[in-house]
């Protein structure tokens, strides 16, 4: 199954609620939400806070990415925006398990990233067939 999503780091964050309506209308059917620590990639962005206003002015599902080397770290913390999914790096995961069944405990659906350069035998087929995976193209903008 295909969606079309949108990142909501384009988005013009002086016209949100403006820039969210025209999402709405274009028929995006998923905001991808990079949440970045500055030490995974060389860059800040998206806290909680802003992810749960998004969420109070948007019909369109959350998938929020964490682009950090803690990523159970930040679940806790993200949860509460209630997206539908929590994305997180295969490569910086001590226990894949512990980080999917921490996100699972919040009904929230897990979703794995990697990086271009990281082998796709990285992910567990059957564990992840009906998940989401996102294959990582724009590392060079962020590091």
């Amino acid at each position: 199954m295909r969606k079309i999503a949108a990142s909501i780091m384009c988005a013009d964050q002086l016209h949100l609620g403006e820039e969210l309506r025209r999402l709405e209308s274009a028929g995006v059917e998923l905001l991808h939400c990079d949440v970045m620590d500055g030490i995974y990639v060389n860059n800040l962005a998206l806290g909680p806070e802003y992810l749960e206003i998004v969420r109070n002015n948007t019909e369109i599902p959350l998938d929020i990415h964490l682009a950090t080397i803690t990523p159970l770290k930040y679940i806790d913390m993200y949860a509460t925006a209630k997206p539908e999914y929590i994305s997180f790096h295969v490569e910086v995961a001590e226990d894949v398990s512990e980080v999917i069944q921490k996100i699972r405990s919040y009904n929230i659906k897990p979703s794995i990233a990697i990086n271009p350069e990281t082998p796709i035998e990285a992910i567990d087929k059957t564990s992840y067939a009906e998940r989401l995976v996102h294959i990582w193209s724009d590392v060079e903008k962020h590091v």
